[in-house]
């Protein structure tokens, strides 16, 4: 089955439980906004 999910609604648990997660360049960019950047 295919899930999915507005970016500014993503938690955690929806990422853990699921094998593969595609995302958007634009999701990848509101999900670093509302959780931070990755450092590094």
């Amino acid at each position: 089955a295919v899930k999915t999910t507005p970016a500014n609604l993503l938690n955690i648990s929806d990422m853990l439980k699921n094998k593969q997660l595609v995302m958007t360049e634009e999701a990848v960019r509101q999900v670093e906004e509302l959780w931070g950047q990755r450092s590094g």
